[in-house]
């Protein structure tokens, strides 16, 4: 949980949504959308594999991630 409390002020990222469909969008890195911000805590926690791009991640993928856990 001390991993989101570092995330406080960070907006929700509306273009890294439209990322699955429009690979090119950039990633802004202050921006988040739900499932990135679940991925990134689990991965600091050593939940999921140091390799893991949460924000290349999608709702689907990370589900399919936490069956695995």
């Amino acid at each position: 949980m001390s991993y989101l409390y570092l995330t406080p002020n960070d907006k929700y990222d509306w273009w890294g949504v439209i990322r699955f469909v429009i690979p090119f969008v950039k990633q802004d890195p202050s921006k988040w959308f739900c499932s990135e911000l679940i991925a990134a805590g689990l991965k600091h926690i050593n939940k999921l594999p140091s390799t893991t791009k949460v924000h290349k991640l999608s709702p689907g993928a990370l589900y399919v991630m936490l069956q695995s856990i």
